[in-house]
């Protein structure tokens, strides 16, 4: 332990020192929420999309945007399978699902053709999920197939659900448990939403952004950012709440495909639920969150951050030697210096370059 303090002790005093002169020239820093694990599910689903939890089963739901996928995939807390709901194949181009605990629906939404399909959550047969109702969506001028229906959450408390158009505009769409819209906003603070989870504990909305690659904490109208907090992967698109868990958690999945570029990891991270306070709108380069200097063990990580890398994602080896492993059971001096250096280089290059350009603007 004391070899480790004096072994860092001169490095956290440069990154404080950058992240001072950093409070001055930048106002964002490149330091993400830790996972708690991350799991590889591409066995159960390759291309996942959508994510919510159900605290009546205490267990998640994820579907698969590939057009082979007819399924909605049950999983528990660990983002290990418990089983497939089918639903009919007519149903395709599925991008979001959610959960309402307190009407007993599981909901999908299919992006172009902006409809939300509501299946009966406990009376599964083995053989097909039983259809209870469908609505369509509404999302101002936006008619693209490319842009639709990306998120979706359920207001456990109301009913309500949200639903959100992902880009063109960024829109959150609120309708009654019928499907009648009643509000409609449009978003600017990111460039797309890929997903939403209502908090039931909070009374909030999580807005999830793929292009931004961070999560907001907003009002129930999702126009008014209270905190938000940047994630260490690349393509997230699903997003859901537990407060059940002690502590609260945050799930996170993410879409290997791409258009173009290598593709990613299909991936379930579990995160720490953060807390208001804690992200960008009131980061203080001085006092930093607990979880930038002592980030916790993560089960999984190192592979998951490999495999990216492998795939052509060369930030991902930042992160593999970012987050300590759950299976370490204590910090190595060479694991020290690597932590520091990553720290110091997520401060440094954001700041250097803002440093520049203020000189020479």
């Amino acid at each position: 332990f004391f070899f480790f303090m004096s072994a860092i002790r001169p490095s956290v005093v440069i990154v404080l020192v950058l992240l001072s002169i950093g409070n001055v020239y930048c106002s964002h820093k490149s330091l993400p929420l830790p996972p708690l694990f991350a799991k590889n599910v591409g066995s159960i689903a390759k291309e996942p999309s959508g994510l919510t939890y159900c605290a009546s089963t205490n267990h998640l739901y994820m579907n698969c945007d590939k057009s082979s996928c007819t399924y909605i995939y049950e999983m528990d807390t660990s983002a290990n399978e418990i089983q497939k709901l089918k639903f009919d194949s007519s149903h395709h181009d599925i991008e979001a699902i959610a959960c309402n605990d307190k009407e007993g629906y599981l909901y999908i939404a299919e992006e172009g053709h902006r409809k939300v399909q509501a299946f009966l959550l406990e009376d599964y047969d083995g053989k097909s999920l039983k259809e209870a109702y469908h609505f369509s969506v509404v999302t101002g001028n936006s008619t693209s197939s490319r842009s639709g229906l990306e998120g979706m959450t359920c207001n456990t408390n109301t009913g309500d659900i949200y639903i959100a158009n992902e880009k063109g505009p960024a829109m959150i769409v609120r309708c009654h448990l019928n499907g009648e819209e009643y509000d409609s906003n449009e978003i600017h603070y990111s460039r797309d939403i890929s997903g939403l989870a209502y908090d039931d504990a909070l009374d909030l909305l999580w807005v999830l952004s793929d292009q931004n690659e961070q999560v907001f904490l907003t009002d129930l109208t999702g126009t008014i950012v209270y905190d938000y907090w940047d994630l260490p992967v690349a393509n997230p698109e699903g997003i859901a709440i537990n407060n059940v868990a002690d502590p609260p958690m945050l799930y996170i999945s993410t879409d290997p495909s791409a258009p173009s570029g290598p593709q990613y990891v299909p991936l379930v991270l579990g995160f720490e639920k953060p807390k208001n306070g804690t992200g960008y709108v009131y980061w203080d380069g001085k006092h930093l969150p607990s979880y930038v200097t002592d980030p916790p063990p993560c089960d999984g990580c190192h592979d998951a951050f490999e495999e990216a890398y492998n795939n052509g994602f060369e930030g991902a080896r930042y992160w593999e030697n970012h987050f300590p492993e759950v299976s370490s059971p204590e910090v190595s001096s060479s694991q020290a210096g690597s932590i520091t250096r990553t720290i110091l280089l997520s401060v440094l290059v954001p700041i250097s370059a803002c440093v520049l350009f203020v000189l020479f603007k």
